[in-house]
Order: structure tokens, then sequence, then C-alpha cells
């Protein structure tokens, strides 16, 4: 993604103009584009948009597939709250609501995931949590066609075979449930079904 610095740079030199002409066509002071040129000022959405505009070119609000996606931080952020809180279920439905968002894109998205959605977070405070984030976030981008990050894939496998369910069905369902697990979960120690990671 093309820096703001970089970008209204480059616009207003195609543009043909100066620093003091594009302060005069836009009414952003000079300095402030001076500023974000260098990139030592962060501009807010309506500055850079006058900014171009008054460069000659006409800004286009599109919203991207992946507006829907959490942050990675965000996630872990929220799983160890909730665990902190004894809330483990609620925990789950955060974890599995991320990991769902990304499955129902579909597809990679052209340019792939943005960093944000992919990056390695902090740990949840729990490593059989961050084992299961790691694994569910990996297998969601596997599932659109994409590779995960490295440490989705460096996190260690459980110590004892796992479920998503905080009860214990029995041996019989294990066992069942083990056939139906994907490869990506077994080699985790995780007991899961596909399903179990998709959203309406």
């Amino acid at each position: 993604m093309t820096s703001p610095s970089t970008l209204l740079r480059d616009s207003r030199r195609r543009a043909g103009i100066s620093q003091a002409e594009l302060s005069r066509r836009s009414g952003i002071e000079q300095s402030t584009i001076s500023r974000i040129e260098a990139a030592t000022s962060e501009p807010g959405w309506e500055t850079m948009t006058a900014a171009l505009e008054a460069s000659g070119w006409t800004v286009k609000i599109e919203r991207l597939p992946t507006a829907s996606l959490v942050p990675t931080r965000e996630i872990a952020k929220s799983i160890r709250g909730w665990l902190r809180g004894g809330e483990e279920w609620t925990a789950m439905l955060d974890m599995v609501e991320a990991a769902g968002r990304i499955r129902a894109l579909g597809a990679l998205p052209e340019g792939g995931l943005p960093r944000w959605a992919v990056e390695e977070p902090a740990s949840t405070g729990d490593q059989k949590w961050d084992t299961l984030l790691a694994t569910g976030l990996a297998y969601s981008i596997e599932m659109i066609g994409g590779t995960p990050e490295p440490w989705m894939e460096d996190v260690p496998p459980l110590s004892e075979p796992t479920m998503l369910t905080s009860d214990d069905p029995g041996d019989e369902y294990r066992a069942r449930l083990r056939t139906q697990t994907p490869a990506r979960f077994l080699a985790k120690n995780i007991l899961t079904r596909d399903r179990d990671w998709t959203t309406a």
C-alpha cells in the first residue's frame, strides 16, 4: 500500500504544481503539506482527500472485502480478556468468528490479506489458546488459497487431544470427531470439524 507521503508527493508532482500552489488550491497550510510529504505528519482522511482533489484527482471511497476482517492483535487481546474473566466459551466464539471472516472471503483477495490481519499478535496468555488461534487462522487462510504466516505454523502442538468444547462427550464421539478433523488441526492435536470454522 502506498504511503500518504508518497501518494501526495507523486500526485502533486504529476499535476506540475508546487506545495505553495497546492496550499492555495486546497486551503491546507503549506507547512502541513510539507510535513505530510516528509512523512512527519499522518494526515486525516479529510485533509488527504482535499489535497488529492486539489491535485486534480477524483477520490472514490470503496469498501474492500477485507474491511470485515479483524486485526490479529485485537483477536488475541479479546481472547486474553475473556480468559481472565473465565469466559472460555465467549473466547472461542470470538476466535472462530475472526477465522470465519477470512473463510467468508471465498478466495484470496488480489494483493493478499492486509498485514494487520495476519501479523503475529501478543500471546493470549495461554499456550493452548495461542495454538488454537494460530492454527484456526492458518486453516482459514489455506482454505481461500493463501499461505499461512510462519508464526501460525510454528506454534507447538497441544499436549493432548483437545476439542473446542469444554465438556466431555465421551470416547466414541472423540473417535468420530477425529475422523472428521482436517489434517492441519490433527497435526496440532486439535479435534474439530471444517464447519466449526465457518460463519453464517
